[in-house]
């Protein structure tokens, strides 16, 4: 739990949709351990001394918040030591996230013992690194993009504190793995698109060089219709927009987890994409052995791929236009986990919190977390079914009380 002196603080009383903001501090490390605790409202990422040390917020209730504990001692040196905080806040509801105002609360322990936490003296202001209020959607769904740029340093000015009185909890399950960065393969140079060699879940990086200001944007999709990686689907837009100040850029888009196979760039004529790619995230987990060969085994290799690449902070029921954890899809998901992995716990936390999305008339929501959806009966009827199969492939009848 925080200490009691971390407080929940934003840069003014109220605050716009998509709203980036940074928070800034520094400690003495010369201990043995540095412990952060951050929940925010929507997202964040955490550098220590320049360093990336960790981002994503697992997405709560009203009354039910998830924070982080993060061990950030591999990022310290003896002395004194920086951090910086930005926390993005989208301000709109959708399938994965119930908006409920803006704010951040954390605190950092050293050998357990607070040396710093968020309150009305901590020095924050609109983050330069990312389009302010900008309302463009993805998806119903994803809800609102995010958009990337070139900035000069924030002024930074003392916050304010936002009432907030939460059930504070640890996440429920791991945080997701960063693996290696997956170059996408010039596939067309005339129309910029480049193919990243399979179905991949991850975050945007790409450096462009330009010899004046420009902006651009980075379609991302799974296959190419007519040719070209298609950004407007209807009402979606599967696009991120950038504007960089010129010369050698790089960018690296933590706010949205993208899925493709395929990424095109637009971008002037005097502009070139140096390299461009995802950071790719998978749940850590181990996976059975198994015994097939041939066909078989690479039928049950991309079998178990596809389900990897739809469990993030729950399950999803696909990894590029929806990310939502619907009960049935979740149903089928887990009863392939338990042959395929040899950890149950992710499916009995997704259990949990899905039972905490239940409506007044007794349906359970749509999606997790999610408020006022179009509840479909015969989803709700399979919840129990799928407690009784995790009992039965587990024995843990210890959660019951808690879902029932």
């Amino acid at each position: 739990m925080f200490d009691q002196k971390a407080k929940w603080i934003w840069l003014r009383p109220t605050a716009e949709k998509n709203e980036y903001a940074l928070f800034e501090g520094s400690f003495s490390f010369g201990g043995t351990a540095a412990i952060f605790k951050i929940a925010a409202e929507t997202d964040y990422i955490l550098y220590i001394n320049g360093k990336l040390a960790a981002f994503g917020q697992f997405a709560g209730y009203p009354f039910e918040k998830y924070y982080d504990e993060i061990d950030i001692t591999p990022f310290c040196t003896t002395g004194k030591n920086t951090f910086s905080v930005t926390v993005r806040y989208e301000g709109v509801n959708s399938a994965t996230h119930i908006d409920d105002g803006p704010g951040v609360i954390y605190s950092l322990e050293i050998d357990g013992q607070a040396v710093c936490c968020s309150g009305t003296a901590t020095l924050g202001g609109f983050d330069s690194r990312h389009i302010q209020h900008q309302e463009r959607s993805i998806t119903v769904q994803l809800g609102l993009t995010s958009g990337m740029k070139n900035g000069e340093a924030p002024v930074l000015s003392p916050c304010v504190e936002v009432k907030k009185t939460y059930n504070l909890k640890p996440r429920p399950v791991r945080k997701t793995e960063l693996g290696e960065f997956v170059e996408g393969k010039p596939v067309s140079a005339e129309k910029h698109i480049y193919d990243l060699g399979r179905e991949t879940a991850g975050y945007l990086q790409i450096k462009v060089k330009s010899p004046a200001p420009c902006n651009f944007t980075v379609t991302y999709g799974e296959h190419l219709p007519d040719g070209s990686v298609r950004d407007k689907i209807g009402a979606r837009d599967f696009s991120l927009d950038f504007m960089s100040s010129g010369g050698e850029q790089e960018f690296l888009q933590l706010f949205v987890r993208v899925a493709a196979r395929y990424l095109q760039v637009e971008l002037p004529e005097d502009a070139e994409v140096l390299s461009i790619g995802l950071l790719p995230v998978l749940y850590p987990l181990t996976e059975k052995a198994h015994a097939f060969t041939g066909l078989d085994k690479q039928i049950y290799d991309t079998c178990v791929r596809t389900l990897r690449l739809c469990m993030n902070s729950h399950y999803e029921d696909c990894p590029w236009r929806e990310q939502a954890l619907y009960v049935l899809d979740s149903r089928n998901q887990m009863l392939c986990g338990y042959y395929a992995f040899e950890e149950t716990e992710f499916q009995r936390e997704n259990l949990v919190f899905i039972s905490k999305g239940t409506r007044t008339d007794g349906y359970l929501e749509l999606t997790f977390p999610a408020v006022n959806t179009p509840a479909i009966p015969f989803f709700s009827v399979m919840y129990p079914v799928a407690v009784y199969e995790y009992v039965q492939h587990t024995g843990d009848t210890g959660f019951l009380k808690e879902v029932m």
